[in-house]
């Protein structure tokens, strides 16, 4: 029978906290772009369905994988959005796992 490959470990939860604050902080810039563009179509935003702006966002990004980058060097220089230290202490965390959240980044 095949072991399992997922860990529970601190380490591998805070490097998945900054791999999913990296994708959500280039996802919000693709769907501002988006909105952008439809405000400079003269299109008035909330006339269109957030599906479609997802949708739209979702294909920006693939097309420009440099928002990806851009927000994971976002993610590098603002640990502190990422690791609160009342919630660090609470957690157990030390600066090791501090250090930890971005190495999956690089």
């Amino acid at each position: 029978m095949p072991k399992a490959t997922h860990s529970l470990l601190p380490r591998s939860t805070f490097a998945t906290l900054g791999a999913a604050a990296t994708m959500v902080l280039a996802r919000q810039a693709a769907i501002l772009l988006v909105k952008d563009e439809l405000r400079r179509r003269g299109e008035r935003v909330a006339h269109v369905p957030m599906r479609d702006i997802h949708i739209a966002a979702d294909e920006h990004l693939r097309e420009h994988p440099e928002l990806i980058a851009q927000a994971a060097e976002q993610v590098r220089t603002n640990r502190g959005l990422l690791l609160n230290e009342t919630r660090a202490r609470k957690w157990g965390a030390n600066s090791d796992d501090d250090n930890r959240i971005c190495e999956g980044l690089d």
